[in-house]
């Protein structure tokens, strides 16, 4: 039962137009650098903030507390910031009680894994 109090984060990962299967994600803490920027990510790998993408790529991040997060891909034993495929820019995910963000289906031309044939 979906708590109303937090969010939900989904999407799709893909590869070369391929879903991208069994991989973790995170929703990781974004620290701020001296200047207030946000620049650094904290990954606990404890948390609850993780997913596993399935078969066609989808994933799904329940009961999220709400705030600002970046989403993270890791490939055992690294883990790797995932940037918007189209600029390049930090996913930072705004989660907002009791709604649904929707990050949409993200394409990337290269990732740290392999890819499936």
């Amino acid at each position: 039962t979906a708590d109303p109090s937090l969010g939900i984060v989904k999407g799709e990962l893909y590869l070369r137009g391929k879903p991208v299967k069994d991989t973790i994600l995170f929703l990781s803490d974004i620290i701020k650098d001296d200047q207030g920027n946000e620049s650094l990510v904290s990954i606990d790998y404890n948390t609850k903030n993780r997913a596993l993408t399935d078969n066609e790529g989808s994933f799904t991040f329940h009961n999220i507390p709400p705030e600002r997060y970046a989403l993270v891909l890791v490939v055992i034993p690294n883990s790797f910031l995932l940037l918007d495929p189209n600029d390049q820019s930090s996913i930072i995910v705004p989660v907002i009680s009791g709604e649904v963000v929707d990050i949409g289906r993200l394409d990337y031309d290269d990732l740290p894994i392999p890819l499936e044939e």
